[in-house]
């Protein structure tokens, strides 16, 4: 369904654009211009230069008009823009969400007999890497002690 979308919108384009061209060519500001500058610069060598001085003086002659169906097109434009981001919006509380991710690291000493450590302390980290908040339920503290069956 995607492809046949795009191959119809570039064909929509490729026919707007002759279309345009042909409507052009067709005016007698165009033809006059054209006319005057072949035969003034003389063969095919100079046709596109003829072409683009003629299309200048097209646009010139017709400045107002062809600003007035830019600015439409733009307002179309635009108006497709507002259309796709109004449905992102709507599908942006799916896509942003909390990542929480968490460790801890504990802190050893020595405890005076050779190969022996001990905790001194612990640092536990909760971290959140999305764009949405986390609601935090509880961290328990407790102290554990030590006994014959742990080393």
């Amino acid at each position: 369904m995607l492809m046949f979308r795009k191959v119809w919108s570039l064909a929509a384009l490729v026919a707007v654009a002759l279309l345009a061209g042909i409507a052009v060519y067709e005016t007698s500001v165009f033809r006059d211009c054209y006319a005057s500058e072949t035969i003034l610069q003389g063969g095919i060598r100079h046709q596109s230069y003829a072409f683009t001085k003629c299309l200048w003086h097209f646009i010139h002659e017709h400045h107002g008009p062809l600003t007035a169906t830019a600015t439409f097109l733009l307002a179309i434009f635009t108006t497709t823009l507002w259309w796709a981001t109004r449905k992102l919006v709507k599908h942006a509380p799916q896509i942003e969400r909390a990542y929480v991710s968490g460790g801890a690291t504990i802190g050893l000493e020595p405890t005076g007999r050779p190969g022996e450590m001990r905790a001194r302390w612990l640092v536990i980290t909760v971290d959140n890497y999305g764009k949405t908040s986390v609601k935090r339920s509880y961290i328990s503290r407790r102290q554990a002690t030590a006994s014959a069956d742990r080393p």
